[in-house]
C-alpha cells in the first residue's frame, strides 16, 4: 500500500528532525537552541521552630496540668499541679518559680489576668477556705478585701481589663451577684438599680467601653448593658425579652453576639 504525506507534515517534520550530520542549532538558525542547565534560588522560606518541652513540673505525676497562661511584662503566668497541689506558677524565660499562695493544700487559681501590668487572679483563701480576688506584685500574692466580709466569699469571675482598671462580677455582702471595678486600691460595687442579682456575664471591652448582659424583671429576662466608665444603661435592642446572650466578640469597634429566647 504506497502512503502520501502532505506538504505541511513534511514541513513539520523537517523542523522536527534535522538531516543527519547537521546539528539541531544550524537548522533553526537558533530558534530552538538546546537550554543550558542552572540553578535558581528559591524564594526565601522559614520553618517552624521545633516544641521544646520547658520543664517537667511534676515528673512523678501524670500531668501538672498547666492552664490560664498569661503574659505579663514578658513573664509567663500559669497554674498547675504538683501532686494534686494547684498553685500559681511564673517562667521568665529561664527560672521556673512556685509562688505559694497556701502554706498547706491548694489554692487553685484561675482567671489569670493582666491588668496594666500587675496580674489579678481567683484563688480559694485558706483561711476562710472561700473563693477571693488577688495581685501578684513584689514577688507576692495579696487578697483583695472585695465585699468587706471575710466570711462570705466574693468568688470573682469575670476579670476584664477596661483602661487599665479592673472589672469584674462577685458577690456582695448580701450575697448579690453585681458588677465591681477595682483601681488599684479600692474594689468599688456597680449599682445597675436592678431588684435582687443583676448578676453580670460576659464582660467585653469595646473600644473603651464594657459590654455585659445582666438580669432584669426579677432574673427572667437578659439585656445588654454598656458601661461607659461613669454610668451603666440598659441597651434596648429588640421588643422580645431574651433568656440568654452569648459569645461576646468584639470586630474592629463592633460587638457582635448571640441571643436566645423563648424555652
Amino acid at each position: 500500500m504506497a502512503w502520501t504525506i502532505s506538504a505541511d507534515w513534511r514541513r513539520l517534520l523537517s523542523r522536527s528532525f534535522p538531516r543527519a550530520g547537521r546539528r539541531r542549532d544550524q537548522v533553526t538558525k537558533g530558534r530552538c537552541r538546546p537550554r543550558r542547565l542552572r540553578l535558581e534560588s528559591l524564594e526565601n522560606r522559614s520553618l517552624l521552630s521545633v516544641a521544646t518541652l520547658v520543664t517537667d513540673i511534676n515528673p512523678d505525676w501524670y500531668s501538672s496540668g498547666p492552664s490560664n497562661l498569661t503574659n505579663v511584662n514578658g513573664v509567663l503566668f500559669f497554674s498547675g499541679g504538683v501532686a494534686g497541689d494547684e498553685e500559681l506558677w511564673k517562667y521568665d524565660g529561664s527560672e521556673l518559680t512556685k509562688i505559694d499562695i497556701h502554706s498547706s493544700g491548694s489554692s487553685s487559681p484561675y482567671n489569670l489576668t493582666n491588668v496594666g501590668g500587675t496580674l489579678y487572679f481567683s484563688a480559694c483563701d485558706e483561711t476562710e477556705g472561700s473563693w477571693e480576688l488577688w495581685r501578684y506584685e513584689d514577688g507576692a500574692a495579696v487578697k483583695i478585701d472585695v465585699n468587706g466580709d471575710p466570711s462570705k466569699g466574693s468568688t470573682p469571675e469575670c476579670l476584664t481589663d477596661l483602661n487599665g482598671t479592673l472589672y469584674f462580677t462577685a458577690y456582695d455582702a448580701a450575697m448579690d451577684r453585681e458588677l465591681w471595678s477595682y483601681d488599684g486600691s479600692v474594689a468599688t460595687k456597680i449599682d445597675l438599680d436592678l431588684s435582687g442579682s443583676s448578676w453580670p456575664l460576659n464582660l467585653t471591652n469595646v473600644n473603651g467601653d464594657l459590654y455585659f448582659s445582666a438580669n432584669t424583671n426579677a432574673g427572667s429576662d437578659r439585656e445588654l448593658w454598656r458601661w461607659d466608665g461613669a454610668a451603666a444603661s440598659e441597651i434596648d435592642f429588640s421588643l422580645v425579652s431574651y433568656t440568654s446572650l452569648s459569645e461576646f466578640t468584639p470586630i474592629n469597634g463592633t460587638l457582635f453576639f448571640c441571643a436566645r429566647y423563648g424555652g
